[in-house]
């Protein structure tokens, strides 16, 4: 509470004028140092000699015995003092962290001092270091102490060390880290700090992070820690556009002000009192954490989103209680929209780097930072929005996010696309499974056939006695690949066949997460007669772009708000049922996608899964039924089980060079006549016939 007396304004301005004085103490450091070495004299009286009471040093005696114990200390060496408080002058004065610096130079200074041990076992080096006085008596002190080839020699390297350290270059040599881990990764955190000139208002963090946009984009090798295939390479940055907004930033930052100023106005018009005490400047909204006065209701504040719109002269505004807090947000548009870019999210180390086992990028949120989530833990996402909203392009991100980061033996897609103009574009490239599915009833097959396989990989973990895809894949010698299954439109599928899509929907978003299937469907009509009520319940991870009224927005979110967005990507989300969340998605154009799709084809070839597509080519729904051909691979199964003794789907499998649903049906069928016994809990069967 003592805090918030201090007005923001006041907090800045002691912040401006304590960043000026510290640099100028440094600043007169590094003069005051430079000055006495340079004019340092021998004969002046210091630590070591009493001459005379006159000094030739410029700073009179305190420069005298300054100078003479840093020159006796570390010899030449003392010159990188002046460069040390030089540079945190220019840190303080521009407001920048120097605590990475502070850091590196002390890495820097003793590596100085233990690099030359192994010189002082050659004379003419000891001659050389005597008559400049290069390195200092500290140097030759550590020397004197131990006075053994060997521990010149480790000292030496550990100093060279240090310094590689200290410069990041070790992972050039790939040397051991010996410990400075974390000092990397604070290099990499600080170095990324770039500040500029804040209005008061503006939350200082939130700022920070949403500058870090500014900053260059590098095509950058991606940590691809998750990928099975490790010789992945995955496609170049260079393809995707890079466009800039900085002056839209620029130009909503500077009326952030004004913008409060007539905020609190309007509600005083409509006789509430309310006080703005935060502003977080979004994309394409800026958020006004606002504070009504005592006894005000909140329904009272959010039934006047639109009066306030039409006062301000802005698009839809939006009102929601910022849970956890006492404090109200009102989301106000930007005068310009700001441009968020693929290429800006894939460059961003939160994608690039990230430990998540499935990352796909969202976009920015509200604050400006990237936003980038695990769809394994999601674990299926629901999308909806109408026409002209921004779902398509956001499907297209998220297939590109994968596409990035992932290689065709690490994941596998299948694309329903019953519409036929979205996910066309991506036949033949070497991450899916089959061609792009558009006609509703294959893509009823192509549905039943992933719940196969689902139950293929249970059966398999089972086996091996794993509880998920990754425990399976370690112990595995054939590690499976993630699924994931993209449906363009759901409501082309629940109209043709809406009771069979459902239960399969059903069962693989109830099921197929640990076995490492998920499912992002999508839809521009989220009516109850598309999202039903079991889909919902299993989908606890939704995204909605702009509807049509609130009561679609009540239907895939469960409270209104969808309707008063701005298009265009943006969009709110629900992850796993938590309160929303303000997104602006990033735009990818056809181009993008066109160049990214040649250059997986150029690269990659396609490799449909065999199986899958004679299934889905032939229409044939009840593909997991016996043929005639089938029927002479059970009397063969039979023969096989009598003179090995071995009955399992996988024996089947490898034996007669069979898929896994023609294995398990065979399975299946001599359990019906008595062949084999039904699975035990640990997935076994008992052979019950003899030899």
């Amino acid at each position: 509470m003592e805090n918030n007396l201090i007005p923001e304004v006041f907090k800045l301005k002691i912040a401006q004028i304590s960043s000026i004085f510290k640099g100028l103490f440094f600043l007169f450091l590094a003069l005051s140092i430079f000055l006495a070495i340079l004019t340092f004299d021998m004969n002046d009286n210091s630590f070591l000699t009493k001459t005379s009471e006159n000094y030739s040093n410029l700073l009179g005696p305190i420069g005298s015995y300054t100078a003479s114990f840093l020159i006796y200390s570390f010899g030449g060496l003392s010159y990188l003092l002046v460069i040390f408080f030089s540079t945190a002058c220019y840190f303080s004065m521009a407001k920048k962290s120097f605590d990475y610096f502070f850091i590196r130079f002390f890495l820097i200074f003793l590596s100085l001092i233990l690099i030359p041990q192994i010189f002082f076992f050659h004379e003419l080096e000891i001659k050389f270091i005597e008559q400049l006085n290069c390195w200092g008596e500290i140097s030759y002190k550590v020397y004197s102490l131990h006075n053994h080839e060997w521990a010149s020699y480790i000292f030496s390297l550990v100093g060279i060390t240090v310094f590689l350290r200290a410069q990041n270059l070790l992972r050039l040599f790939k040397m051991p880290k010996f410990g400075f881990t974390n000092l990397s990764k604070l290099s990499q955190t600080k170095e990324k700090n770039i500040k500029t000139k804040k209005d008061p208002i503006i939350n200082q963090r939130y700022q920070n992070n949403y500058q870090n946009g500014d900053q260059e984009i590098q095509d950058n090798d991606y940590d691809n820690k998750n990928n099975l295939n490790k010789n992945f390479i995955s496609p170049s940055l260079d393809i995707l556009d890079n466009t800039s907004s900085k002056n839209a930033k620029q130009n909503n930052q500077s009326n952030i002000q004004q913008r409060s100023e007539q905020l609190e106005n309007v509600f005083a018009d409509f006789n509430i009192q309310i006080k703005v005490i935060n502003v977080k400047l979004g994309p394409v909204v800026t958020l006004y954490e606002i504070l009504p006065s005592a006894g005000i209701k909140i329904n009272t504040i959010i039934n006047l989103a639109g009066d306030i719109s039409r006062s301000m002269g802005v698009g839809a505004v939006r009102i929601a209680q910022i849970f956890g807090t006492q404090y109200l947000g009102v989301e106000v548009p930007n005068e310009q929209r700001e441009s968020v870019t693929i290429k800006e999210l894939l460059s961003d180390s939160n994608f690039k780097n990230s430990s998540h086992k499935i990352p796909i990028c969202i976009g920015k949120d509200i604050s400006g930072n990237i936003e980038v989530i695990d769809l394994s833990k999601t674990p299926h996402l629901l999308v909806a929005g109408t026409t002209g909203s921004g779902k398509s392009v956001f499907i297209n991100t998220l297939l590109t996010s994968l596409l990035y980061k992932f290689s065709p033996k690490d994941l596998r897609l299948i694309l329903i696309d019953p519409k036929m103009l979205e996910l066309s574009v991506y036949n033949d490239i070497a991450h899916l499974l089959t061609p792009v599915v558009t006609e509703p009833r294959k893509a009823i097959i192509a549905l039943k056939w992933v719940c196969k396989e689902m139950e293929r990989r249970y059966s398999l973990m089972n086996e091996e006695g794993t509880r998920n895809l990754e425990g399976y894949n370690q112990k595995s010698p054939d590690p499976l690949p993630f699924i994931v299954v993209f449906i363009d439109e759901m409501a082309d599928l629940m109209m043709t066949a809406g009771k069979e899509v459902e239960h399969y929907v059903q069962r693989l978003a109830q099921m197929a997460r640990a076995c490492g299937i998920h499912v992002v469907m999508a839809t521009q009509r989220p009516s109850v007669d598309i999202i039903t009520g079991s889909i919902k319940a299993n989908f606890p991870s939704r995204i909605s772009f702009q509807v049509a009224s609130k009561y679609d927005s009540r239907t895939i979110l469960g409270e209104i708000g969808a309707e008063q967005l701005l298009g265009n990507g943006d969009m709110l989300m629900s992850k796993n049922g938590s309160n929303l969340i303000r997104y602006q998605s990033a735009f990818i154009s056809d181009n993008e996608v066109n160049k990214l799709i040649k250059e997986i084809k150029s690269s990659q070839k396609v490799e449909y899964l065999q199986e899958l597509d004679e299934i889905i080519k032939s229409g044939n729904e009840n593909f997991d039924t016996l043929t005639d051909e089938d029927e002479a691979l059970v009397t063969k199964s039979i023969d096989l089980i009598k003179s090995t003794n071995k009955a399992s789907t996988s024996f089947l499998q490898r034996n007669f060079q069979i898929g896994y649903n023609k294995a398990a049906r065979i399975m299946e069928t001599l359990e019906e006549r008595g062949v084999v016994s039904a699975p035990n809990h640990a997935g076994k069967r008992e052979i019950l016939i003899n030899n």
